[in-house]
């Protein structure tokens, strides 16, 4: 789907991984963006699905005291804290 990133939001991430050293990764919200001129409902299920999946994932995530997932499209990392965790999760890609 479309994306739009306002430039602040993109600097707010990276000024708190800077201030923050115990931060491993953050990401920001994001919606869908649908045509501007009329109602679509593909566009209206998904900010509904947006929304609910996202308050149940941070209602878990508050009870573990841990992120559980950075969505690719916007999120950034801190490359020491991925490296110490490739140990672990990295494997071999399974064709088939």
């Amino acid at each position: 789907g479309d994306m739009r990133f306002d430039v602040t939001s993109v600097v707010d991430l990276v000024s708190k991984l800077r201030t923050d050293k115990d931060i491993g990764g953050l990401c920001g919200r994001v919606m869908p963006m649908g045509p501007r001129d009329n109602f679509s409902l593909v566009e209206f299920y998904q900010k509904f699905e947006y929304d609910y999946a996202h308050l149940f994932q941070k209602t878990a995530e508050d009870t573990f005291g841990t992120v559980l997932c950075c969505p690719g499209c916007y999120s950034i990392f801190r490359l020491d804290a991925v490296r110490t965790a490739l140990d672990t999760y990295e494997s071999e890609a399974e064709t088939g």
